[in-house]
């Protein structure tokens, strides 16, 4: 394990103030490597958000570029100049390139100024670019940037496997280092004013509270749990499905819960502060998202899981991608569902409202688990031995 301490450029096109699943994981990795004592520099866009966040808090450096487009190819080119400027003016030792535009944008300066590339794949990657290749340009690029690259990073199993399927010329380099959690995930104790302000404001009674926190988009599959409600409220009415997130499905979910009579019994919460999302897992009963493979999009880890398990939620999960058998661990820290059958998944949602010894056990067994392989510890010391390769 090496205890060099490097200057470390971290290129990503997702960082805060945005909001989801990769600037989180984003963020939780510059805290990170910056915590291990070294001296990590981000190139990130700009956002036209309202959050508080501030890059002076962050202890590090922030480069912010102009705000993202539509234009993917806008994006890169905006990328390609401000990360050779970011090279050239910090001289990086190591950078570590977080995803699709901006593994594009630094190909492209690769084949100009040679540089020390770790990639990070998250999981969408592996269909836009390894699966597909339909855009045989941008195929070509990422492909000669993987091959180029010193180590690439696989999010989940199931991510490694389809790397190393691909035409990937060392096998050798591709190492797995999956999304972890910040230590207050583990440590903070519920705290039960907050809670209940929160049951007060969401006007919750004694209701049993399912909770799914996710991008709204088809294949999350919030409606397949909508459509699942009518068969558990034959049997248990006192239950209320709270949706975080925000997206582009959120008309036809408003509509497909007006269709069924359902808005006695489902709310949606558009933006909640990072902050304040843990006191929400704390919140409900059961976490539950039922995302299915729809052939652009599948969860390869599914880091909600991982966040509702470490504050000692059951959880309930598609039986897809890196979430089957990864994630999720069928019967020891949840529950895997077909995520297009809605009887299936009411079946297993009232399998855990009733039985309530099971619902415990899988909510701790669950932050054993997630504790062990997915935190801070376990990730800094891959990710020190990866440093130091």
């Amino acid at each position: 394990m090496s205890n060099n301490k490097y200057k470390i450029l971290l290129y990503t096109h997702n960082f805060p103030p945005l909001t989801g699943g990769p600037a989180v994981e984003t963020y939780r990795f510059s805290m990170l490597l910056h915590g291990l004592g070294h001296k990590v520099f981000v190139l990130a866009p700009r956002y036209s958000t309202g959050s508080n966040f501030s890059d002076g808090d962050t202890g590090f450096g922030v480069i912010r570029m102009p705000r993202r487009t539509r234009s993917s190819l806008r994006n890169i080119f905006v990328g390609f100049i401000f990360l050779v400027y970011a090279v050239i003016k910090y001289r990086p030792r190591l950078i570590f390139v977080m995803e699709h535009e901006a593994q594009v944008a630094c190909s492209i300066v690769n084949l100009f100024i040679p540089m020390n590339i770790i990639v990070r794949i998250p999981g969408i990657e592996i269909f836009r670019e390894i699966q597909s290749g339909r855009r045989r340009l941008k195929h070509w690029l990422f492909m000669q940037l993987i091959n180029k690259s010193k180590k690439i990073i696989a999010t989940s199993d199931y991510d490694k496997k389809v790397i190393l399927k691909s035409r990937l010329k060392d096998k050798n380099k591709v190492i797995l280092i999956p999304p972890f959690l910040s230590n207050e995930w583990f440590d903070k104790e519920v705290d039960i004013s907050e809670r209940d302000r929160f049951r007060k404001k969401y006007n919750l009674d004694s209701q049993h509270i399912l909770l799914t926190v996710g991008r709204l988009y088809p294949a999350k599959g919030q409606d397949a749990v909508i459509k699942s409600l009518p068969y558990v409220l034959e049997k248990i009415p006192n239950i209320k499905y709270l949706i975080i997130g925000q997206g582009r499905d959120r008309d036809r979910l408003t509509r497909l819960v007006n269709e069924m009579n359902l808005d006695h019994c489902v709310q949606f919460l558009d933006y909640i502060s990072y902050r304040d999302l843990e006191k929400h897992y704390d919140l409900c009963d059961i976490f539950i998202l039922a995302s299915r493979d729809d052939g652009v999009f599948v969860d390869t880890f599914g880091i909600v899981f991982a966040e509702a398990n470490a504050r000692r939620k059951p959880v309930i999960g598609g039986k897809v991608g890196g979430v089957a058998g990864f994630t999720i661990i069928d019967g020891y820290n949840g529950l895997l569902v077909n995520p297009t059958d809605p009887y299936e998944i009411s079946r297993a949602i009232m399998r855990l409202i009733e039985d309530k010894e099971l619902a415990y056990q899988l909510g701790e067994n669950g932050r054993k688990r997630t504790k062990q392989l997915f935190s801070e510890e376990s990730v800094a010391k891959k990710l020190t031995e990866l440093i130091g390769w």
